[in-house]
């Protein structure tokens, strides 16, 4: 819920700056919030300490938004092919919080991902039999051969 609002003031914000209507109050409530966002999944991380866990945070509807996502025309057009890694925080509920690149071949393929990236679904991690937050990687390939 929390990144769709965001993805919305992200667009709104965009917008805005397109039209040449830039409000400065706008820009300071996306500043807040990337700065919220940024220091609650840092404090909820791992800290940068390995965590043994049961069972890492598994994604439930992958192939559905690989799928929806397609291969980036711009990038097809282009010839590009590569993979896109990203490291993704779950949240206890299964539910996207954030995202980090990990890995990526190029911006016509990054890009794409990104926006697909909060559309995901997760099995939470579990930890003690209990769900809890977590850290966890997912590629997505693109190759002009498939």
């Amino acid at each position: 819920m929390f990144a769709q609002i965001k993805l919305v003031l992200v667009v709104l914000f965009s917008l805005l700056m397109v039209a040449g209507n830039y409000l400065p109050e706008l820009k300071a409530i996306m500043m807040e919030l990337n700065s919220s966002t940024a220091m609650v999944a840092q404090n909820s991380a791992l800290s940068g300490k390995k965590e043994f866990l049961d069972q890492d945070a598994l994604p439930t509807n992958l192939e559905e938004v690989k799928a929806e996502l397609g291969y980036p025309k711009a990038a097809k057009d282009a010839g590009i092919q590569g993979s896109v890694t990203l490291k993704i925080y779950v949240s206890q509920d299964g539910e996207y919080f954030s995202h980090e690149v990990v890995n990526s071949f190029h911006p016509l393929l990054r890009i794409p991902t990104e926006a697909f990236a909060p559309y995901l679904t997760f099995e939470p991690a579990k930890k003690n039999g209990k769900s809890v937050s977590s850290w966890t990687d997912v590629t997505f390939e693109f190759s002009l051969n498939n």
